[in-house]
């Protein structure tokens, strides 16, 4: 099965292991990456979200 390269924000949630509102609430403050639009859906590449999350792990890179 082919992995997924984009996320809704339910989903992008549940792979870091924080709620929906917190989720948006990162991005709002710039710690997650803004989503891409496919469409009208606002969705949020993977290797993006996994990269975002090493550097707040390693002491907290902004994505302005």
């Amino acid at each position: 099965m082919e992995a997924k390269c984009y996320l809704s924000a339910r989903e992008a949630a549940k792979r870091l292991g924080i709620s929906t509102p917190g989720f948006y609430r990162f991005v709002k403050q710039g710690l997650l990456p803004a989503p891409s639009k496919l469409g009208k859906a606002s969705r949020w590449r993977v290797d993006e979200l996994d990269r975002a999350m090493s550097q707040l792990k390693q002491g907290g890179a902004r994505h302005d």
